[in-house]
């Protein structure tokens, strides 16, 4: 299933319907849809826009994660105290 990553509702001065809503989905397709008013059109590309986010892991740069003999050495030594 494709999954829209941007859109665009343009004006078509001339055409059947005034404007269009220009969809650009994940797979590198693009759809037109005709639609009555910006109202309509603004209402499809919210729908079309509307996916949950994928989680992102977390990384922090001040602590980057330990990777191979420095995890071991990390978890050997005793860790401070906090407050102390």
């Amino acid at each position: 299933m494709t999954r829209a990553i941007a859109a665009r509702l343009v004006m078509t001065p001339g055409q059947a319907q005034p404007y269009k809503l220009v969809i650009e989905h994940d797979d590198m397709t693009v759809t037109e849809q005709a639609v009555a008013s910006c109202r309509e059109g603004e209402a499809l590309l919210r729908a079309a826009l509307a996916h949950k986010a994928e989680p992102r892991p977390r990384h922090d740069p001040w602590n980057p994660p330990l990777i191979g003999r420095d995890a071991a050495k990390a978890e050997a030594q005793p860790r401070p105290l906090q407050g102390a």
